[in-house]
């Protein structure tokens, strides 16, 4: 849920202001899209597609003053979707990484934006930077070679303990490398109580670091909240079974989950 497309590359803005200058521009952006589409790997188009899906899947829950938490903001691409779909929101989000964090606040100054990670305790933790690739921080080493990281120290919150007095959530973005289970664990109270949407990432890539796997994702979420489980396609509700396949299998990590019940009206 995370990378931005080759489309809004430099390289494309390039190939755009050539073709202008030589009076063949829809031509030779075509022909550069259809290079970059053949170039890339299943697992890239897999993501663009999933993140072009978020937008809709957003758009069909959230309504101009719906409330959203982004844990692990990144960049922001995702907060910038919610903050447009739901203007009047009161919204949430968590980046441990700080020079992140910073530009998050100045970018969205209407945001509450958290310089911490969310965990299933509260105090201090250490948190791995991916330095060169940033959406890959998490706070365990996830397998990436150690002169391409660095440890900082970082607040670590939960979700139950960390919003405010009689706040309501309406959707829950989680993508956190593999630490999504203790998101869920920290946040229980909460996502009983409200029942927000949850998309979320959970691939074996990462969370495999942290021990852990889909039966402990699909027994906080089924089990533990009263939620259904869907794939970015919209296929599901996933069973345990389910789940794993995909998992084991690398075909799907991105998901989103909604309650499995409708509120008594």
């Amino acid at each position: 849920m995370s990378d931005a497309q080759p489309s809004s590359s430099p390289v494309r803005a390039l190939v755009r202001r050539t073709a202008r200058r030589v009076g063949r521009e829809q031509q030779l952006l075509l022909a550069y899209e259809t290079c970059c589409r053949a170039l890339e790997s299943p697992a890239t188009r897999r993501n663009l597609r999933d993140n072009e899906r978020v937008r809709c899947v957003a758009a069909a829950v959230l309504a101009e003053d719906s409330n959203c938490i982004d844990v692990g903001a990144n960049v922001g691409d995702l907060l910038a979707l919610f903050t447009e779909l739901a203007p009047r929101g009161r919204h949430i989000a968590f980046e441990p990484v700080p020079e992140l964090s910073d530009q998050l606040a100045r970018r969205f100054p209407q945001v509450d934006v958290r310089q911490a990670a969310l965990s299933d305790q509260v105090g201090s933790s250490t948190f791995v930077v991916n330095t060169r690739l940033a959406s890959r921080s998490s706070l365990h080493s996830v397998g990436y070679p150690e002169e391409h990281t660095k440890s900082i120290t970082t607040r670590v919150e939960t979700l139950d303990a960390a919003l405010p007095a009689g706040y309501v959530p309406h959707l829950v973005k989680v993508d956190v490398e593999g630490a999504e289970h203790l998101v869920l664990r920290g946040g229980l109270e909460t996502l009983r109580e409200h029942q927000p949407m949850i998309i979320f990432e959970h691939q074996r890539a990462t969370a495999s670091h942290y021990g852990t796997g889909p039966e402990e994702m699909f027994d906080l979420l089924v089990e533990g909240i009263d939620m259904r489980i869907f794939d970015m396609d919209g296929r599901g509700p996933y069973s345990r079974d389910r789940l794993r396949e995909a998992y084991e299998s690398g075909s799907r990590w991105n998901f989103f989950a909604v309650a499995a019940r409708r509120p008594a009206a």
